[in-house]
């Protein structure tokens, strides 16, 4: 996720969810404060082991802020397989 660089909003706490349905949603990664660039892995956890993607259908990205200033994000990359 990158952030513009016009925007001056965005200071709170960022958390990326995943979907299979878009109704039951799960939180997979938090982020605290402002930043630039943010790379995030969404991945599952077995056993205290990480492994490697998650299953999805949907990505949400949301932002809990104390003020409200608008938040310009300039871009988003998901990768993913079928």
């Amino acid at each position: 996720i990158k952030k513009a660089t016009d925007s001056k909003g965005g200071v709170g706490e960022y958390v990326i969810q995943i979907s299979e349905d878009g109704v039951d949603w799960q939180d997979k990664e938090r982020k605290q404060g402002d930043f630039e660039l943010w790379e995030a892995s969404v991945a599952n956890f077995s056993a205290g082991i990480q492994l490697p993607g998650a299953k999805a259908r949907y990505v949400r990205i949301s932002l809990s802020a104390n003020k409200k200033m608008p938040l310009h994000l300039q871009q988003v990359h998901v990768y993913g397989k079928k």
